[in-house]
């Protein structure tokens, strides 16, 4: 939330503001790299690898650069994406859902490489 972020709207095929693409750069925090994770901290690269291994449909206009040195990754905002806060979760029945397609999202994507032939061995150990 307290990342420096450039956002711009670039217009799409037609006229019409709908089918606008509101695109976004995202400065990356020294020590944000979960400790689960491996990597360089500070590589935008690792990002782009991440969403192509774990996202479940293609992202769009992923991209790496620099700006005033620090590093920033680019992509496309998702119409259906919702940022939940704690106080969004009604109930149990809300969390469960929200546990599941997590999970799903997770495992679906943890057994995705660069390398095909070792998707199956990874999802049989997951």
């Amino acid at each position: 939330a307290h990342a420096e972020k450039y956002l711009a709207r670039i217009e799409g095929p037609t006229k019409a503001p709908d089918d606008d693409i509101m695109l976004e750069a995202k400065a990356l925090m020294p020590g944000a790299l979960a400790s689960c994770m491996s990597g360089v901290d500070l590589d935008a690269t690792r990002v782009i690898e991440t969403q192509m291994t774990m996202s479940a449909s293609p992202q769009r206009f992923l991209g790496a650069m620099t700006i005033s040195g620090k590093p920033f990754y680019t992509h496309a905002w998702q119409v259906q994406y919702i940022e939940l806060g704690v106080s969004d979760v009604q109930n149990g029945d809300e969390l469960a859902e929200i546990a599941e397609d997590v999970g799903l999202q997770l495992g679906r994507g943890h057994a995705k490489t660069k390398d095909p032939s070792t998707v199956a061995g990874l999802r049989k150990a997951l």
